[in-house]
């Protein structure tokens, strides 16, 4: 049982954030949510959850919900609730602006959300879930989505002090439990149904939601 007084946040910051990280051949810097990203960042979402023309993806629900997977309301309240409950974290790379059509100067450089991550608990008392993982499908492939679950695992250790992480993942996800499992994430044998109000399951499967946990 983990006291009171261990599961309280502390001033302590994610050693990650605000720091340059290398994926594979890319660079990026990763913070926290702004009201700023709320445009851009519910397309990355629902790209990668729903699908992005163009583009395949090994982790798309696309075939199985139809629905939005965020909205502006749902990452307002995110960014409103109180800092110990819910910590959304953004992942952006420098572009140039030459090649994003905004200007010539080389050396000037924009940052643009590519993915992103979410933990959020009801209570202090709680296990922290991680969520609502994200990456723009055309920058997947490149680590991104390994690096948003470091993040995740050091802002529950070293900003929550808590020493497990917890994810709810839909059930006929194979590939993507495997690459949890991979992470280290074991079910714990507990699972819940899937009733996500503004959605619709497209096949004739039950689904539900499986809980995986890892120490951190």
């Amino acid at each position: 049982m983990i006291s009171t007084d261990s599961c309280i946040a502390t001033t302590q910051h994610n050693s990650l954030l605000n720091t340059k990280i290398i994926g594979k051949k890319i660079t990026c810097k990763a913070r926290l949510l702004d009201k700023r990203d709320f445009q851009h960042l519910i397309k990355v979402v629902n790209w990668a959850y729903r699908g992005k023309e163009g583009h395949e993806q090994w982790a798309s629900e696309e075939n199985l919900i139809f629905g939005d997977r965020v909205t502006y309301d749902m990452l307002l309240k995110d960014i409103e609730k109180d800092k110990n409950l819910c910590t959304v974290i953004v992942v952006e790379e420098y572009i140039d602006q030459e090649e994003n059509g905004e200007g010539c100067d080389q050396q000037d450089k924009i940052l643009q959300p590519i993915g992103c991550v979410k933990i959020e608990r009801d209570t202090i008392h709680d296990k922290p879930i991680i969520g609502m993982l994200s990456v723009d499908p055309s920058y997947q492939s490149k680590g991104i989505g390994a690096i948003l679950m470091t993040l995740a695992e050091k802002e529950i250790k070293q900003v929550w002090n808590v020493d497990e992480a917890h994810l709810h993942v839909v059930n006929v996800r194979d590939g993507l439990l495997g690459w949890y499992r991979y992470l280290g994430y074991v079910e714990n044998g507990e699972r819940y149904p899937f009733n996500i109000p503004g959605t619709k399951i497209l096949v004739d499967e039950e689904l539900e939601f499986l809980i995986l946990i890892k120490k951190l």
